[in-house]
């Protein structure tokens, strides 16, 4: 039977000592990593998991800008990134820009070097990238614009923008991700939700450990809700959330 649950972002608990849990073949996934003590931990767990991971998930290498202050400190973390794109990463997130009201000037330059890097990564090596995009919509744009965007495209993660940045990330081949907090369902969020495209619309969690019933109801319940806000039906949403995300993150 033909998996209709894919779910673009989650993540690994420190519990979890494999990917794939009991009933998670039926859910595929694609797992983040944000710091570099991650990365230790996902090059150890793909050697469990190979006969599942071409199928079900995808484990991807990022340095997300939260972590961005301690690994910076390491000279050493662009090498053991591109060391986790060579031997198990097959993608790049979370990554991404985050802004906030204790977010100084430095702070978010430093995020904007790191991004840049990455981008620049993804680019060059034709990689799906997912991107953590908090208050900082004309930042990332002015980015795509210096280093391009992967042939495949790019990925925002519950991304809470407007329906006019869908239009001016259409040049990007941006794909979005919606979560179960949805709302809330203001005129500019539903107005947002309504102009993705089809083709470049994924379901997400955005959750670490979950049994694959627990994930699939997520998944569902997500679905359903934006089936509505789109005048769809929730095994529409599903297919084609699912049909997108394998051609994105498991494409050529």
């Amino acid at each position: 039977m033909k998996k209709l649950f894919f779910d673009a972002h989650t993540h690994l608990s420190a519990s979890e000592a494999k990917v794939v849990s009991h009933g998670e073949s039926q859910v595929s996934r694609i797992i983040n990593s944000t710091c570099p003590e991650e990365w230790i931990r996902f090059a150890r767990l793909t050697d469990e998991n190979k006969k599942t991971a071409s199928q079900n998930w995808l484990l991807t290498c990022g340095l997300h800008p939260w972590n961005l202050a301690e690994a910076g400190l390491r000279s050493t973390w662009q090498a053991q990134f591109l060391e986790a794109l060579e031997t198990w990463a097959g993608g790049i997130g979370e990554v991404g820009l985050h802004r906030d009201q204790h977010t100084s000037a430095d702070s978010f330059a430093a995020q904007q070097v790191a991004l840049r890097w990455q981008l620049s990564v993804a680019v060059k090596r034709n990689l799906p990238v997912s991107i953590h995009c908090v208050q900082a919509a004309g930042a990332l744009v002015a980015l795509l614009e210096t280093t391009g965007a992967p042939k495949r495209g790019v990925h925002l993660h519950d991304f809470r923008g407007s329906a006019e940045l869908v239009k001016r990330l259409a040049k990007y081949q941006t794909y979005f991700s919606v979560g179960p907090k949805l709302g809330p369902l203001t005129k500019k969020r539903t107005a947002f939700l309504c102009a993705i495209p089809e083709g470049r619309l994924f379901l997400e969690t955005d959750q670490a450990a979950q049994d694959g019933a627990m994930r699939m109801r997520l998944l569902q319940e997500t679905a359903t809700a934006l089936a509505d806000i789109r005048g769809q039906t929730p095994t529409e949403i599903l297919k084609v959330t699912e049909a997108n995300a394998r051609k994105y993150f498991f494409g050529p």
